[in-house]
């Protein structure tokens, strides 16, 4: 709950600086078309609005909720999965890594459904490393098998 208002806050702050950092290009040229600041300012103020009332929402829900958090557990086993994902990536490459991490994950939070598990930790990595090896032209690490 605290992360929650904390995400919202810093959101909102960033639309305050994207807002007045906006502020300094022209808002109209002088024939009246839209000029450089015209679609920065409608976004600022958009997030301004939206954010604004992101932090409102959290900062009720945040007063009315006395309890502590439920995911204490399930955040500390995300900090370890992240820990050992960092750890294997050179050891063992970052596609199976990558499935590992991913299958941890998902393991933790949704135990009932073991096939889209399986699915998804195979199928997201896949699309990362091809996204990245052919598309960004930027190498993963390959592991000791000298594949990704």
């Amino acid at each position: 709950m605290k992360m929650k208002l904390a995400f919202s806050l810093f959101f909102f702050l960033f639309s305050v600086v994207f807002t007045a950092l906006s502020l300094k290009f022209n808002f109209l040229t002088d024939s009246g078309r839209p000029d450089t600041g015209f679609f920065p300012l409608i976004i600022g103020f958009g997030l301004l609005l939206f954010t604004g009332l992101s932090v409102y929402h959290d900062f009720k829900e945040r007063m009315k909720a006395s309890e502590k958090s439920i995911y204490g557990k399930e955040m500390v086993w995300v900090a370890v999965f992240m820990t050992v994902f960092i750890f294997l990536l050179n050891i063992l490459g970052s596609l199976i890594s990558m499935i590992l991490f991913i299958f941890s994950i998902l393991l933790l939070f949704n135990r009932e459904k073991m096939l889209q598990n399986i699915s998804i930790s195979l199928v997201i990595p896949i699309i990362i490393v091809v996204m990245f090896d052919f598309w960004l032209n930027a190498s993963l690490p390959k592991g000791f098998l000298g594949f990704v």
